[in-house]
């Protein structure tokens, strides 16, 4: 019988920002700017071997799942409307 399970896993990267600010008053856009950056210049191979292994995981239903990604939904589409 197939499980109507799902695993939430979750992964570490690492990546650096150059600023002319201390670290406490790096801004969100440099920090985007810097992570996206990171993930745009690795090949999959790469971000497998970046990423590692999942430093948690657990085990979610298919519904809370489903739940959830219907509240993210619902926050993006308030943000945007």
């Amino acid at each position: 019988m197939a499980s109507n399970n799902l695993f939430n896993h979750a992964f570490a990267l690492c990546f650096s920002v150059e600023s002319d600010k201390d670290g406490e008053n790096v801004l969100a856009p440099e920090i985007r700017s810097g992570l996206l950056k990171r993930i745009a210049d690795l090949n999959d191979s790469e971000l497998l071997e970046a990423v590692g292994i999942p430093f948690d995981t657990y085990e979610v239903t298919f519904e809370d799942a489903l739940r959830q990604h219907e509240f993210n939904l619902s926050i993006i589409t308030r943000k945007f409307t």
